[in-house]
């Protein structure tokens, strides 16, 4: 078994990075996070529902710049309104 603290992920920039958004309403997902990241090149595709319809998730497809970029616009995405979960 690979012990991840003790390696770390080598990633060449600029780089496509996924985050998959949770929340309720898909609708009210994508607005908020095209205002959010609208200056980025940014694509934004509809991933699974729970069982029940109770939660969407979407996946968000960024070209990051840099190791501090990938990491703030995960914080931003955490920070949104109706965002349950990034992952």
């Amino acid at each position: 078994m690979i012990n991840l603290d003790e390696h770390q992920l080598i990633i060449e920039y600029p780089a496509h990075w996924n985050y998959k958004v949770v929340g309720r309403d898909k609708f009210a997902l994508k607005r908020v996070i095209n205002e959010a990241i609208f200056e980025m090149d940014y694509t934004i595709k509809e991933s699974k529902s729970s069982r029940n319809g109770k939660f969407v998730s979407l996946n968000v497809d960024v070209v990051v710049h840099s190791e501090e970029e990938r990491k703030s616009t995960y914080e931003l995405l955490t920070k949104l309104e109706g965002v349950l979960q990034v992952i």
